[in-house]
C-alpha cells in the first residue's frame, strides 16, 4: 500500500535539516507521539548528509482483528540515510522500518525542500504487511496511524522551530 505525507514548515530547508541530526528533538518528537525512545542514534553534518537510527515503543490502538499479530505496544525500528543538499539546498533520504516481532515493513524517499515559499517535508513510501487475508486491512490500518503520528510530529516540529529557531 502506498503511503504519503507531507509537512509544510516555515523554516529553510537547512533548519529542517538540523533537526534530523538533533537528538534532543529526535526524543522529544517520539515523546510527542506518545512514544518511548529506546535507541535514538544521528550520526553527519549539514555538508555530507547522514544516518538516522530510531528504535522506540509506540503504544497502538489495535482493531480487533489485529491483535493477533502484534501487542498493544509495539518496537519500531527506523533507519534513514540522508544525502548532501544539491545546488538548491534540497535533501532526500532512503528509510526503513520495521515493527520488531511482527510481519511487515514501510519503505521509501523523504525530501526536505524548499517550496511555495515555504519547506515541505516529504515522506513517500510503501506498507508492506504479507499477511494473507487481513494483510491489506492492516496496511490501511498503519496507514491510518502513521499518519495520525505524523500529524502530531509536524505540530511538534513547528512548536520546536518556534521555540528553538
Amino acid at each position: 500500500m502506498d503511503f504519503e505525507y507531507v509537512m509544510t514548515l516555515g523554516a529553510e530547508p537547512d533548519q529542517v535539516f538540523a533537526l534530523v541530526l538533533d537528538k534532543d528533538y529526535l526524543v522529544g518528537r517520539c515523546e510527542a507521539t506518545g512514544s518511548t525512545a529506546l535507541d535514538v542514534r544521528a550520526e553527519g553534518s549539514a555538508q555530507t548528509g547522514g544516518v538516522v537510527r530510531v528504535r522506540r515503543r509506540v503504544p497502538m490502538l489495535l482493531p480487533p482483528f489485529a491483535t493477533r499479530f502484534a501487542a498493544d505496544r509495539i518496537v519500531v525500528r527506523h533507519v534513514e540515510t540522508w544525502s548532501a543538499p544539491d545546488p538548491l539546498g534540497t535533501r532526500t533520504a532512503s528509510f526503513t522500518g520495521q515493527v520488531e516481532g511482527a510481519p511487515g515493513s514501510l519503505t521509501g524517499r523523504l525530501r526536505i525542500a524548499r517550496e511555495a515559499g515555504a519547506t515541505s517535508y516529504a515522506f513517500r513510501g510503501v506498507i508492506d504487511i504479507p499477511v494473507p487475508v487481513v494483510g491489506q486491512r492492516l496496511a490501511r490500518y498503519a496507514a491510518e496511524q502513521l499518519t495520525r503520528g505524523l500529524q502530531v510530529e509536524e505540530e511538534f516540529t513547528r512548536r520546536w522551530l518556534a521555540e528553538h529557531g
